[in-house]
């Protein structure tokens, strides 16, 4: 019977300092070896044995390896979760308002550093900077898994990244926290995640604003059909239970971000569009 384990290796021989030292030599080989594989699991027992100079280091060092790995994972996880925060926070309209046309969005309209306000304030090509560019750090967030990851990743984690990239829109690090109210960006990430929900959306909304006049509005009407999507979707098609969750959870996002202007729209003082 095929024996595996440095403790089995030694069983019923001297403990010198010779078997000893060769033991944790080949434990430290099969390590270097393990490690240098890619990171990928193994896949049979004899290409574990394969690694192995005797086939006869035991399941120990195995385990070490995949503690090792769960921990190298998790980092790059939490290094994701990071990054899609500090991409959310890039002021896309800060950034446009001061080195385009020389002027601070927040100390004009409504303060906000979103594509609404920037439309009001600096027009609409650079309006529609804004809103491509937030878009664009929601796609981008969904694809970092990807990105760092290859294909070894859990199916909910790009939305989780997107969500936390959305986070980082409303409030950027980089602009005093205070930043848009997650439309765009949410769109990009449901744009990386099912682009077929985004042109739903896309065509939803401008059918809300041609009807209501109202970005505010239309964006609350589109959260609210985001996730009404995800349950039809769900249910007739493919049970996706995170894209509930979280498109619920960026659709709470809109309307909390519009508090202000759900008041407005309450006292018919909400501003409304000319050009649709």
């Amino acid at each position: 019977m095929y024996k595996h384990g440095i403790i089995r290796k030694v069983q019923g021989a001297r403990l010198s300092a010779t078997s000893i030292r060769r033991a944790l030599t080949e434990g430290a080989l099969y390590l270097q070896k393990r490690l240098a594989y890619d990171l990928e699991p193994m896949a049979h027992g004899a290409r574990h044995r394969n690694l192995c100079s005797n086939g006869t280091i035991g399941a120990g060092c195995t385990y070490i390896y995949y503690f090792i790995k769960g921990v190298m994972c998790m980092l790059l996880k939490i290094v994701i979760i990071l990054l899609a925060y500090l991409l959310g926070s890039i002021p896309s309209g800060l950034i446009v308002g001061k080195v385009g046309y020389g002027i601070d969005i927040r100390e004009h309209g409504s303060g906000n550093l979103g594509g609404t306000n920037t439309f009001r304030t600096l027009g609409k090509k650079a309006g529609l900077i804004v809103t491509i560019a937030d878009i664009l750090k929601g796609t981008l967030a969904t694809a970092l898994p990807f990105l760092v990851l290859g294909n070894s990743y859990p199916d909910y984690l790009p939305l989780l990244v997107g969500m936390v990239a959305v986070i980082g829109h409303m409030y950027p690090i980089f602009a005093g926290f205070k930043g848009g109210k997650a439309v765009a960006t949410s769109g990009g990430v449901l744009l990386g995640y099912n682009p077929i929900l985004f042109l739903s959306i896309l065509l939803c909304f401008f059918i809300f604003l041609k009807l209501t006049k109202m970005v505010s509005l239309s964006s609350m009407l589109v959260a609210i059909y985001c996730v009404s999507f995800s349950v039809v979707y769900s249910i007739f098609i493919k049970t996706d239970f995170p894209l509930i969750i979280v498109s619920s959870l960026l659709a709470a996002f809109v309307f909390y971000r519009h508090r202000a202007n759900i008041v407005r729209i309450k006292n018919k003082t909400e501003p409304k569009i000319k050009w649709l």
